[in-house]
């Protein structure tokens, strides 16, 4: 029983890991580049999309290199 709890833990462990390692970006609908929300260069930026990072590469966005998010 003791086991099974333990290893039990380790899951729920490892799932909240994974779970909280995307990391949200935002791109804008002219922009060819993702930023983290506080970045100087998206600040007065309207209509922003947020998304996952691995999302956002996916869709062909790259880093920005001011926020480096």
């Amino acid at each position: 029983m003791k086991k099974k709890l333990s290893v039990l833990i380790l899951l729920v462990f490892i799932s909240l890991m994974f779970a909280q390692s995307s990391t949200k970006v935002y791109v804008t609908s002219s922009g060819k580049k993702y930023h983290l929300l506080n970045c100087s260069t998206i600040k007065n930026s309207k209509n922003l999309k947020a998304m996952d990072k691995e999302a956002a590469k996916k869709a062909g966005y790259t880093a920005c290199k001011v926020c480096n998010p």
